[in-house]
């Protein structure tokens, strides 16, 4: 059994992102130890994968938090999204700015997708929100294995609370 990463080692962050990146633009990536591997199938849905995690880690958010964001939340022109975080003590809201590739990939993906009319910000095909499980399975657990340590969507927002990463917003 491996064990759960806190957050995304510092040493492999840029490797981690870039292949976010790479998928979120593909639906395919090469990581981690064994390089000769892909993850994902160039689908749309593997992009819809690597787009959440992309914005769980920008928003410094859990998989519900990500997916639960609502398009109208997100202010194309400043780059900003509004996010719902939630803790003890109820909901907050908390603006954080976001990578405008991010945006910009996000907004084709919905389009091609054709769930540019949805309310949420990253739909299933049903336009509903994704289940935990399918991006667990399809892609939390390949990215651990490839990775040699457990990654859940709670490493995700531990990785985005990092000062670093919060302030300078994610680089493609």
């Amino acid at each position: 059994m491996i064990s759960t990463a806190p957050e995304i080692p510092v040493e492999l962050r840029d490797d981690f992102l870039l292949a976010m990146w790479t998928m979120a633009e593909s639906g395919v990536c090469y990581v981690g130890i064994e390089e000769s591997k892909p993850i994902g199938d160039r689908s749309l849905i593997a992009r819809r994968h690597a787009l959440t995690v992309l914005w769980s880690i920008s928003g410094c958010l859990t998989f519900a938090e990500t997916v639960g964001t609502l398009f109208s939340a997100v202010d194309l022109e400043e780059h900003t999204c509004h996010f719902n975080r939630f803790r003890l003590g109820g909901p907050r809201c908390v603006m954080r700015s976001v990578n405008p590739q991010l945006l910009m990939i996000t907004l084709a993906w919905r389009r091609r997708t054709g769930m540019d009319q949805s309310k949420l910000l990253l739909p299933d095909s049903a336009g509903v929100r994704p289940a935990l499980h399918s991006f667990r399975r399809d892609m939390l657990t390949p990215l651990s294995k490839a990775y040699g340590f457990r990654i859940t969507h709670h490493t995700l927002r531990a990785t985005g609370e990092d000062a670093p990463i919060c302030k300078a917003g994610l680089w493609p």
